[in-house]
């Protein structure tokens, strides 16, 4: 088993303070990672990461959902922005746009989304991501995925 530590660290000095702040996560008894680097075309938003909630299912490039404590996708190109779309299997998905060299982490696998924009709908109904998908603007673009698991 190994520790995975997550460092994030922001730098600004604005009006000559200092502005920045820095964080560290560490998480323990990481047994399996998931890394790979692909390329995402423009035509139409592919999987780039799978997850599911029955351990019997997680083979492969399937994540288990429970296990997953972190996971971070990051846009390799220098120019284009990549969309990524988090779903799960409820018709429920949210979408996100990393521009060059971003990234989008989470600390876990959980989403509740709200297609209805409706306020007074019940918040907090989380459940797992199924799929995450990407798809790259104008040109063709290469993603990080990485996922530490317990």
């Amino acid at each position: 088993m190994a520790t995975l530590t997550v460092e994030i660290s922001e730098k600004l000095q604005l009006n000559g303070k200092d502005r920045g702040s820095e964080m560290t996560v560490t998480i323990d008894s990481i047994t399996e990672t998931f890394h790979r680097i692909m390329d995402v075309a423009t035509a139409s938003a592919q999987t780039i990461l799978q997850m599911d909630s029955t351990a019997a299912n997680a083979a492969g490039g399937t994540l288990h959902t429970t296990q997953v404590q972190y996971f971070r996708i990051t846009n390799l190109d220098a120019t284009n922005f990549v969309s990524i779309t988090i779903q799960n299997d409820s018709t429920e998905e949210y979408m996100v746009k990393l521009a060059a060299g971003e990234s989008y982490f989470l600390f876990n696998s959980k989403i509740d989304a709200n297609a209805l924009g409706d306020a007074s709908a019940a918040a907090g109904n989380l459940t797992d991501i199924d799929n995450v998908l990407a798809q790259a603007d104008t040109g063709s673009c290469q993603v990080e995925v990485f996922a530490a698991l317990t």
